[in-house]
């Protein structure tokens, strides 16, 4: 069985593949041979690869929902979209979990040009500019110009930083983060100059995905009960994270939004299930 992907190139079904997927979002041997057949005997004639992580995703639903939110990461962050600024936003609150002091928006005076930064980090001493590089399209990939402009700005800020008082002692870095993987040629270069660089497989220890994972920073976007309109509404009122979502009652949540119903209902109780199964303590 061939399955068409989303450049609309033809690949043979791999159950292996899918089976790899299920395994690095923790689940178990058994699941995993009962969810791969499970989606190899629903699959229609001519299945596209959108359909075999539907139907992958809608068995984890009902079965596991911390592994389905994990299985549908990477897509929902594209969910973001169709704009960068949401996922700036989410960015600076995974870093801020972490230890880091992070502004949005900033303007900074490069030596030569001026320049309108997605985000400034500081933490122990070390100031860094990031750049973030949204795609809201599968397949996409920063490559080595993204590098290159990513560590250009760089050095031209770098060098304004350094005439100033107090910060020719501090360690300064620069970032690419993206939602997507690089290419080769990107991260050779980045190896090479000193660009860190944080997407999605990369680094191997510490990659996007993995650094979500670990404090459970899921974006409300993992929340298969809402949609496009409801994810924009809830961003602009503040709801960036799923953990954000779960923590305010439904009242607070109706007035922060201005929305009702079922489906405010409905997105709300999974948050709060969502939470709860990926605590510590289950």
């Amino acid at each position: 069985m061939y399955v068409i992907k989303a450049s609309g190139a033809k690949e043979l079904f791999r159950g292996d593949k899918l089976a790899a997927t299920l395994k690095r979002v923790g689940l178990a041997k058994a699941k995993i041979e009962e969810v791969v057949n499970k989606v190899k005997l629903s699959l229609s004639r001519k299945p596209t690869s959108h359909e075999v992580i539907e139907r992958a995703l809608n068995y984890l639903q009902k079965t596991d929902v911390a592994a389905a939110a994990r299985y549908n990461l990477k897509r929902a962050i594209m969910q973001l979209g169709p704009t960068g600024f949401p996922f700036e936003q989410y960015i600076a609150r995974l870093l801020t979990a972490y230890g880091y002091d992070v502004v949005t928006n900033v303007q900074a005076n490069g030596f030569c040009v001026h320049h309108e930064l997605d985000l400034v980090a500081k933490k122990d001493g070390r100031h860094i500019m990031i750049e973030c590089k949204f795609h809201n399209s599968p397949g996409l990939r920063s490559d080595v110009k993204t590098a290159l402009y990513t560590w250009a700005r760089f050095l031209d800020i770098k060098k304004a930083w350094e005439q100033e008082h107090g910060h020719t002692k501090e360690f300064h870095e620069a970032w690419l983060v993206t939602n997507t993987k690089c290419t080769a040629d990107a991260i050779q270069y980045a190896r090479c100059v000193g660009l860190h660089i944080l997407s999605w497989r990369h680094p191997e220890e510490n990659s996007l995905e993995k650094l979500i994972d670990q404090k459970k920073l899921y974006p409300i976007t993992v929340l298969l009960s809402g949609n496009q309109m409801l994810f924009s509404k809830l961003i602009r009122a503040g709801f960036v994270l799923v953990a954000d979502l779960a923590k305010v009652n439904l009242n607070e949540l109706s007035r922060r939004t201005g929305l009702g119903g079922k489906r405010l209902y409905g997105i709300h109780q999974e948050a709060q299930a969502l939470i709860k199964d990926s605590s510590p303590s289950t």
